[in-house]
């Protein structure tokens, strides 16, 4: 009687699968080590940022690094002066549009500023200037039609416009010559055209009954300091948010860009670093991957610019970062090997906030299943080693980018040298507020490496409620720049 056939061993089976699931660690292990800098290599980035912020002068505008000066002299509100009762404030440049319209209440108490606005989506096709303004234009057009503003009487009406791209300041605040448009907007000329006087080109040509004047234009970064440290205007606080506003001195965006204002002592004024576009003489090219470089030279629309935020500390980059290692992984057949990348073929469409956040709160409790329905929403069908290797990948991703920040928040507090206090620093963007550990990593980071640099100050971070938008109706009602 012949033998029935041997079955492989259970251990046999073991063995090979797991001699592959090293093979494959062992090559995710070396790919994202790329990603991991020692703590050398930040501290180098924190010190050369701090002295080219020492060394940096207003009339080098030819040069790659260039920070903003705002000609707004304060931070805090002291009063806001009697004749002043409204402001409507345009926000534009970051993931969405907004308008608002900020009223004065004067109460016995105290003064209050009530907030009405409204969000929409940034049109994709706009690719000239004069499109741009136009756009702007309309919907403040039809703002002024609806119903936020009955209570605002017919005659003059302030403005705040917050400009959320790199510029340099006219001789007065209400002028921005934009020097380069960034993010998703499509528009690659540069006119160097004023951002105020064009706006209020547009303005002029409404039919309404206000007559618009266009008050400032402040960068994002700069409108959320002013909103978070004048917070209380609007907003009923507890003692420790308002401790918090009492003592913050910079502002910081995380969303679709990056970047920090901040008072200058030595300029007394509000300071906007632009150090989204750091890098871009290669101050970063430690930590620049061949995945960034695809990004950076290739990929993005306006390329060789904005260095820092593509390195992955934006939303969009985080994004584009992790789905380049995942199709760069997928093709070594270590990576997703039963599916097909059809779903995020499209360069830019996955994000931090929406895909890199997911997988992180999927997989902050192990929770490999979780990361499985996050993926599927993709058509991307994961054994559960994919879900640890894809959560591995945003992790690291991510942690580099929190260290980049924290880097340059270093070295510009080494060059504000605020002494040995506490000091907050107001945020504000969507990557930010819907990351769930990116605001733990940086404000651990940027505590440790101040340590290491032999500085005193400590910092903790505030999420500003508010938009920017608020801020910038501060300054105006509130003339910090006078």
């Amino acid at each position: 009687m012949a033998s029935p056939p041997r079955r492989p061993s259970v251990n046999v089976v073991q063995r090979v699968r797991t001699t592959s699931a090293i093979e494959a660690a062992d090559y995710v292990t070396e790919y994202l080590g790329k990603f991991n800098n020692n703590r050398d290599v930040y501290l180098n980035i924190a010190e050369k940022f701090a002295t080219q912020m020492k060394n940096w002068k207003a009339t080098d505008k030819d040069k790659h690094f260039h920070p903003s000066p705002t000609l707004v002299k304060k931070i805090c509100v002291d009063t806001i002066p009697d004749g002043k009762n409204c402001c409507l404030y345009v926000d534009f440049g970051g993931t969405f549009f907004r308008l608002g319209i900020a009223t004065v209440d004067r109460l016995p108490e105290h003064t209050t500023l009530h907030i009405e606005s409204k969000i929409m989506p940034i049109p994709k096709h706009i690719s000239a200037v004069e499109d741009l303004f136009k756009f702007i234009g309309k919907n403040v057009e039809r703002f002024s039609e609806g119903r936020f503003m009955t209570r605002i009487p017919d005659g003059e009406v302030p403005v705040a416009f917050v400009c959320s791209f790199p510029f340099d300041i006219g001789s007065s605040i209400n002028s921005a010559v934009i020097r380069r448009f960034t993010k998703q907007i499509g528009i690659t000329e540069n006119l160097h055209i004023d951002a105020g006087e064009f706006l209020q080109n547009e303005l002029d040509k409404l039919e309404t009954r206000f007559n618009f004047r266009v008050s400032c234009v402040l960068n994002d970064t700069t409108s959320t300091l002013l909103s978070f440290a004048n917070s209380h205007f609007y907003i009923e606080q507890s003692a420790s948010l308002e401790n918090l506003a009492e003592n913050c001195q910079i502002g910081l965006i995380c969303g679709l860009g990056c970047n920090t204002a901040f008072f200058d002592k030595k300029l007394g004024q509000i300071l906007c670093t632009e150090w989204g576009g750091y890098g871009e003489n290669g101050e970063l090219d430690d930590l620049i991957t061949e995945i960034d470089r695809q990004i950076i030279d290739k990929l993005s629309t306006h390329k060789n610019e904005q260095i820092m935020e593509k390195i992955g500390v934006s939303d969009i980059y985080m994004g584009e970062v992790v789905r380049l290692v995942m199709f760069d992984m997928h093709k070594a057949g270590k990576l997703l090997t039963d599916s097909d990348f059809d779903d995020i073929e499209k360069p830019f469409c996955l994000k931090g906030s929406d895909f890199v956040t997911q997988i992180l709160k999927a997989g902050e409790t192990n929770a490999m299943n979780q990361v499985q329905d996050v993926l599927v929403k993709y058509n991307l069908f994961a054994i559960y080693r994919d879900c640890d290797i894809i959560t591995q990948i945003c992790m690291r991703v991510t942690e580099r980018a929190a260290k980049t920040i924290s880097a340059l928040l270093t070295g510009l507090i080494k060059y504000m040298d605020l002494g040995n206090v506490s000091t907050c620093i107001g945020v504000d963007g969507s990557l930010w507020r819907k990351h769930p550990c990116l605001h733990k990593m940086v404000q651990v980071n940027t505590n440790s490496f101040l340590s290491a640099a032999g500085i005193q100050t400590r910092v903790t971070f505030g999420e500003s409620t508010l938009s920017s938008g608020p801020g910038a109706v501060a300054c105006v009602l509130g003339e910090l720049f006078k």
